[in-house]
């Protein structure tokens, strides 16, 4: 009887370590195979993606942080999608009118809610570079509002971050702030001194700086520490997606996240410190 009870508690271990094992493994093949993969259903056609030329996220026409999510969402899913560089504005407007699926590190807005979604992929935390013309006693950005000869330089419909865009509202007020349409053309500005001072983000003066040559760098700040990055993301027309579709699309950049792809990809383009704060 004693043989019998060994036997079935030998026999009861060996049922349970195979269970826990099958168990595990189907765990493990889960975490690498989500349901968001599968869940993404590929149009016939080829969807179209608004790129635009912005630092390290997209520059020459063909490389980039958003080249690179966009090159390994068609490696993951397998659909067919056809990007194109276009300007900002012209991409904000093909996706209100339908005429576009999607663009890349996008910011949400009430706005472009009502015809977009948004899923982030990253946060992009600005700081302010200022000219060698401010004087080395303006520290803070109280200093410089007091200071009516110093001239802001912006980007025409970026979001920086609320007190970021605060003070940016109070110059405004003054007829201190100078509008442009792009990074690049906000950066020759601050050059050749048409601005003292703009706002920018790491995957920006990273590139911008070296690119166009400023004699004296400018001196970097973080003027409101305690703001956190802005969300950056895909922008999903909603004539093209549903709510369902969008949840597994944000299924897919957690996947990239938490496999470490994102921040391999951040990584080629940027310092770690840097790239590792782009992870929201």
């Amino acid at each position: 009887m004693d043989q019998f009870r060994l036997k079935d508690n030998a026999t009861m271990k060996g049922n349970w370590f195979r269970t826990t094992l099958i168990g595990c493994i189907c765990l493990i093949f889960s975490y690498l195979s989500p349901v968001s993969i599968a869940a993404i259903q590929c149009p016939e056609k080829a969807w179209t993606a608004g790129l635009y030329e912005h630092g390290v996220l997209f520059f020459d026409g063909r490389s980039g942080i958003d080249q690179d999510i966009i090159n390994e969402i068609r490696h993951r899913t397998g659909c067919k999608i056809y990007s194109s560089l276009m300007p900002r504005a012209r991409i904000w407007y093909d996706l209100e009118q339908a005429n576009l699926d999607m663009s890349v590190s996008g910011v949400e807005t009430p706005e472009r809610l009502l015809f977009a979604w948004f899923v982030p992929y990253m946060q992009m935390k600005n700081i302010v570079l200022l000219s060698p013309e401010v004087p080395l006693s303006v520290q803070q950005p109280e200093e410089f509002l007091l200071r009516s000869d110093l001239r802001f330089g912006a980007v025409r419909s970026f979001k920086h971050g609320l007190l970021h865009d605060t003070f940016l509202q109070q110059l405004t007020t003054q007829n201190r702030v100078l509008y442009y349409t792009d990074s690049i053309t906000l950066f020759k500005a601050l050059k050749q001194g048409r601005v003292q001072a703009i706002f920018a983000q790491s995957p920006v003066y990273r590139r911008l700086l070296p690119q166009l040559q400023f004699a004296v760098q400018p001196r970097m700040l973080d003027w409101y520490r305690q703001e956190q990055g802005v969300p950056h993301g895909l922008v999903l027309a909603k004539a093209s997606f549903t709510q369902p579709d969008v949840e597994h699309w944000r299924l897919l950049m957690e996947e990239l996240k938490r496999d470490g792809t994102l921040l391999k990809i951040y990584s080629v383009y940027l310092p770690q410190q840097e790239a590792e704060a782009l992870i929201w």
